[in-house]
């Protein structure tokens, strides 16, 4: 269960960055959105930054999953 309240805090995110900038969103912000509290967010990330991260690493983990699934994962870009 804690992957899925990761994805709901980055699902958050994501949609606060839609309407916004970054440097105009809070933690509460996120937290309040997806109906946690401050405790839970610092239990899983240590800052919005590290929330980020984890976003793109999420993302691109299943970028390449999809890559593999259909063969088209060549080496270099």
């Amino acid at each position: 269960m804690p992957n899925r309240t990761k994805e709901m805090l980055a699902e958050s995110l994501m949609k606060l960055l839609a309407r916004r900038t970054l440097d105009k969103i809070t933690i509460q912000d996120i937290v309040d959105d997806c109906g946690y509290n401050r405790q839970t967010f610092y239990y899983h990330f240590h800052d919005i930054y590290d929330l980020i991260d984890w976003i793109f690493a999420a993302q691109t983990q299943e970028l390449i999953e999809k890559c593999r699934a259909c063969g088209s994962l060549d080496v270099g870009v």
